[in-house]
């Protein structure tokens, strides 16, 4: 071979990094240019060209483009965040076109009548001479709001991100050589980092699973009812005390009442978040942990990877590993500790299905480590996750802390996780919500401040509620199940409307039978009574699950509460409103032009629930483009475009 004669090089523009301009070129003259080769060059460059256009992460931006740190955007990304690439529809292969506002920034005139066409809710929503207000995003807004009512506009409504606030959409850029040229959607959606948002999960947990005749009756009544509601996970507790009650040589794991659990669910077609608890005193300080005794890693280390050897393939679908529930409990013990039977953990700082970490946030992520190891060894895709926050602070309540009711858990405790470095040893954060108790601050709240500590550690990671739910009274002659319709058509959505909740799950979805001890049975959380009979709830929980599903958007103000969910690609939008002055108050709301495939309103008066017909259902008429509204204190749930 001649040494000064390079071999000629296959083109190959997909190979790792930034194509420069030379390389393009060079990759085209390597090609034959005989006569008989020229069809093969036409081809072959064209074929280069089309996939250096499709790979908008090989090309290098334009210098407008180019932010401070960070990854580098794509060419279409330099005038359009990627977040905001997500309202253009998959099918469309027009450029990015600018926007105009979908919601008015300014209130209409005074209307006391709906423009003709216009069906007003009368059921719930009384008309008044309310004046006729176009809601809008409050200044804070984090969306930027793109609509379709215009012939400029390409896209359905949607809402996409903004991290800085609501802003106009800059008016589309010419191609040139030193600027981006648009690129399409049907190949833009392709990126992974700016596909939309998989649907939000929902799940549940059967509080007596451990019982084999109930988990039986779970099974046969209650999965395939939960499954109905839209269902899609269930939380399962693995007990390594009853897996491994004694540390023999070798080990001898009993696998049976995990085996039937977790198959059983996974058989159902549900997936499944194994909440590792209960651990045995052989091992561990207390069954709700405290720290590990000397010597006693390995063993837990090898009961780690036995499990997730058995159960992260197939049957089995398991969504996440769970390590420990509620780790931010105090080591405090107190007399109600002490009466407990021994079967729920008497004389210890909590029963066995909690946690007791608090104070020892570095030790706990120690343990966490070990377990992750062990996982991802076996599975390398699998998510693992620090047990559930109760994330509570008894010192906001201190009449409760001075009279010793107030709960045993540490504040601060994740505060000393991440502290420790403990950000890299989980996939989620997760944190538990219940109205019920006093000393917890509201939804909107807590959540914010669970975020506002991630972001303050550099930790911004997905969110799970692992735990909710709303009390009723079934033993009572009002058994209050209006309480958890409430909730499920109101007070949640201030949650639901949180872009970086994953997924929630109700706890538990079957109340405890009567006698269960260190339970209170005059106020129970589940949705379906002891005696398998649905409470109203149940009604509500397939339209909260489905009115929710979507991208969130907080359209709320002083005066009105406003939530919309929907889909970049699909055209299909929910949206959640009602007043919040405990007066009548019009709103007008501009309508899609996909609205004429059908807008329906639902409202879940007591009424029609206790007839087991769930809701009043309303069809509107939109009239040039939009539809009037007159909201009352009950929540309305409407659907474009079903």
């Amino acid at each position: 071979m001649n040494p000064s004669r390079q071999p000629e090089q296959p083109c190959r523009p997909l190979r790792p990094g930034p194509p420069s301009r030379a390389r393009r070129s060079t990759c085209v003259r390597a090609l034959p240019t005989r006569p008989a080769g020229r069809a093969a060059l036409a081809v072959a460059s064209t074929l280069c060209l089309l996939a250096l256009t499709l790979l908008p992460s090989r090309l290098p931006a334009g210098p407008t483009s180019m932010p401070a740190s960070g990854p580098r955007p794509g060419p279409a990304l330099a005038y359009r965040s990627a977040a905001a690439s997500r309202a253009y529809t998959e099918a469309t292969a027009t450029p990015f076109a600018s926007a105009t506002p979908a919601i008015s920034a300014t209130a209409a005139t005074p209307n006391p009548t709906p423009p003709a066409g216009d069906v007003t809710p009368t059921a719930s929503l009384t008309p008044t001479q309310a004046a006729t207000r176009t809601l809008e995003p409050p200044a804070s807004a984090t969306w930027v709001l793109t609509p379709t009512a215009t012939a400029a506009a390409t896209a359905s409504p949607d809402a996409t991100a903004s991290p800085v606030g609501a802003t106009k959409t800059p008016a589309p850029v010419s191609p040139s050589p030193d600027r981006p040229r648009p690129i399409y959607l049907p190949y833009l959606a392709r990126s992974a980092s700016l596909a939309a948002p998989g649907p939000r999960v929902w799940g549940t947990q059967f509080v007596m699973e451990w019982d084999a005749s109930r988990h039986a009756d779970n099974v046969l009544l209650e999965l395939p009812r939960a499954r109905a509601a839209g269902i899609g996970s269930v939380r399962s507790d693995l007990r390594w005390m009853d897996v491994e009650p004694r540390n023999l040589a070798p080990d001898a794991f009993d696998w049976r009442v995990s085996d039937r659990h977790l198959g059983d669910y996974s058989a159902a077609g549900l997936d499944v978040l194994v909440s590792v608890i209960a651990y045995p005193r052989w091992a561990m300080e207390w069954s709700c942990g405290g720290r590990m005794l000397p010597g006693m890693e390995a063993e837990w280390r090898q009961f780690v990877r036995a499990a997730a050897e058995r159960y992260a393939q197939a049957p089995y679908r398991v969504a996440a590993w769970e390590i420990g529930n509620e780790v931010d409990g105090t080591l405090d013990i107190d007399a109600l500790d002490r009466a407990r039977p021994p079967e729920w953990g008497q004389g210890e700082p909590t029963t066995p299905h909690g946690g007791c970490w608090a104070g020892r946030a570095a030790e706990y992520l120690r343990f966490v480590r070990a377990a992750r190891e062990e996982i991802l060894a076996v599975d390398p895709g699998a998510r693992i996750t620090h047990g559930g926050l109760a994330y509570v602070d008894p010192y906001d309540r201190p009449a409760e802390v001075q009279a010793g009711q107030a709960p045993d858990f540490d504040i601060h405790f994740l505060d000393d996780f991440l502290l420790s470095g403990g950000c890299d040893s989980v996939d989620f954060f997760s944190y538990h919500w219940f109205l019920d108790y006093p000393w917890q601050p509201g939804g909107a709240e807590r959540h914010a401040r669970l975020r506002s500590t991630l972001r303050r550690y550099g930790c911004p990671k997905p969110i799970w509620i692992t735990e909710t739910f709303r009390l009723s009274t079934p033993d009572e002659p009002d058994p209050q199940e209006m309480r958890q319709v409430e909730f499920l058509t109101r007070e949640i959505f201030e949650i639901l409307a949180q872009p970086d909740l994953e997924r929630i799950y109700w706890y538990g979805w079957v109340d405890f039978p009567k006698g269960v001890a260190g339970q209170f049975t005059q106020a129970q959380r589940g949705l379906v009574t002891r005696e398998r009979r649905a409470k109203l709830g149940l009604q509500v929980l397939p339209h909260t699950i489905s009115h929710s599903n979507g991208i969130p958007e907080d359209l709320s103000d002083d005066r009105v509460a406003l939530y919309r969910f929907s889909w970049p690609r699909s055209g299909r939008q929910h949206l959640v409103a009602w007043s919040k002055t405990g007066r009548s108050e019009r709103v007008e709301l501009p309508t899609p032009a996909m609205a004429r495939a059908g807008i329906t309103a639902r409202i879940f008066d007591r009424a029609s629930l206790e007839a087991g017909r769930c809701c009043t259902r309303i069809a509107l008429v939109p009239s040039m483009g939009r539809i009037v509204l007159d909201l009352g204190s009950a929540p309305v749930f409407i659907t474009v475009g079903e």
